[in-house]
C-alpha cells in the first residue's frame, strides 16, 4: 500500500528560509531553527538524507521510497519532480536504531545518482529564475510504498521522518509520531507483506 508521508516543509528557495506547509501535520517547533540553516543553492546534495522511523512490523517497499520536490514561482508553472531515494548506510541512523530497543527501525535514503541530476538540474533552473528577478518556493515532501513484516497491531502506527543536509549535520525531525490510521478511510490500515 502507497502512503505518502505526510511531511511537508516550504522552503524559500530564493531566501533560503524555511517556513512551514500546512500539510497533515507541522514541522516540530526545535526543527525550525536548524532547517532555516538549509540553502537550496548551495546545500551539498551528496550528503542529503532522509530517513523514516516505522515500527518493527512495518519496513519501506524495496525501491518505494523518493523525496517529491514542487518549485513554484510568481513567473510560471509549477515544476514538479519525484526524485527515487535509495537506502544507504548511516552511522547515525544506525545509533538512532539501537537507540529504539528494536520497537522501531529507521530506514536512510539517499538521492539515487539520476535523482541528484534531475535535483541539481531543477536548482539551476530556480537559479535561473531567481537571476531573472523572480521569487518562488521549494516544497519537498518525503513518501514511502510500505510493507507489513508481521501482524499490524490495534491502535496508532506512529511514523517520523528526518531530513539531514550538509547545513543541519544531523537527522532533523519533518513530523514526530504521525499515526498512519488517520489518513485512511475508517482508520484501516492494508498493507502487502513485504517480499522475504
Amino acid at each position: 500500500m502507497r502512503f505518502q508521508v505526510l511531511t511537508t516543509l516550504l522552503l524559500c528557495v530564493f531566501l533560503g528560509v524555511v517556513l512551514l506547509a500546512a500539510g497533515c501535520t507541522t514541522v516540530p517547533v526545535a526543527s525550525m531553527a536548524k532547517l532555516s540553516r538549509i540553502d537550496f543553492e548551495t546545500t551539498d546534495l551528496s550528503v542529503l538524507r532522509a530517513a523514516i522511523l516505522l515500527p518493527s512490523y512495518l519496513r519501506p517497499a524495496p525501491d518505494g521510497v523518493w523525496l517529491w520536490i514542487a518549485v513554484s514561482g510568481d513567473d510560471g508553472p509549477k515544476l514538479e519532480r519525484k526524485l527515487e531515494l535509495v537506502e544507504v548506510d548511516d552511522a547515525e541512523a544506525a545509533t538512532i536504531n539501537v537507540e529504539s530497543d528494536g520497537a522501531r527501525q529507521l530506514y536512510a535514503y539517499g538521492l539515487s545518482a539520476t535523482a541528484t541530476r534531475a535535483l541539481d538540474d531543477l536548482r539551476q533552473e530556480a537559479l535561473r529564475a531567481k537571476q531573472r528577478g523572480t521569487k518562488g518556493s521549494l516544497m519537498v515532501s518525503v513518501a514511502a510504498d510500505a510493507c507489513s513484516t508481521g501482524s499490524v497491531p490495534a491502535g496508532p502506527v506512529p511514523v517520523n521522518t528526518y531530513l539531514k543536509t550538509s547545513e543541519t549535520k544531523s537527522f532533523v525531525p519533518l513530523v514526530r509520531n504521525v499515526d498512519l490510521r488517520t489518513g485512511m478511510p475508517d482508520g484501516r490500515l492494508e498493507l502487502k507483506p513485504c517480499p522475504r
